[in-house]
């Protein structure tokens, strides 16, 4: 576990960004861009390696669930964290639709981020689909907002969240043990 500087994660930020697009010049299809959301300065970890690869085994069961086709797979291993770039042969607001129930519905689903993508380069918002924005983990405000204003402290939204990684795989050991 390596702490990155805020440099790194700008640039970790760009890098992805370029990655969608060129994916997205390769397949000409809908891209799911998937991360967690990792307040502090640390960004892997095998916990959260543990929490990306829950996050990426319930999206492909719920994508085969919907029959949607996975056309191409990528991760990336960074110490500015975790990263999938998944081709999806379906429409980018079907696919935005799974993504967020995920995000909404999963005890981590608040650490998921999947960002959707369609062929014309546009990111699905939740609006788009009828969703309400994400609402912060501590105040239960728009989590935008709170970000933009800086209204928590990294540390109140890690000690939130390791408790939700906590409980989950405490929950899911007690779940295997029997």
């Amino acid at each position: 576990m390596r702490v990155v500087t805020q440099m790194e994660i700008l640039e970790s930020r760009e890098m992805r960004h370029e990655k969608q697009n060129l994916m997205i010049d390769r397949f000409k299809m809908t891209l799911v861009s998937f991360t967690l959301n990792i307040p502090g300065e640390v960004k892997a970890s095998p916990e959260y390696r543990r929490v990306f690869e829950t996050g990426m085994h319930e999206f492909l069961k719920r994508i085969n669930r919907e029959r949607m086709q996975l056309i191409n797979k990528e991760i990336v291993i960074k110490d500015t964290g975790y990263e999938a770039y998944c081709i999806i042969d379906a429409s980018a607001l079907k696919v935005k639709s799974v993504t967020s129930d995920l995000e909404e519905e999963h005890k981590l689903g608040r650490i998921f981020d999947f960002d959707v993508i369609n062929d014309q380069y546009e990111t699905i918002r939740r609006a788009d689909i009828g969703m309400k924005q994400r609402v912060c983990v501590i105040c239960g405000d728009n989590t935008a907002v709170c970000r933009r204003l800086n209204r928590h402290f990294a540390s109140q939204v890690e000690k939130v969240f390791k408790h939700s990684i906590d409980e989950f795989f405490n929950e899911e050991q007690k779940l295997l043990g029997q």
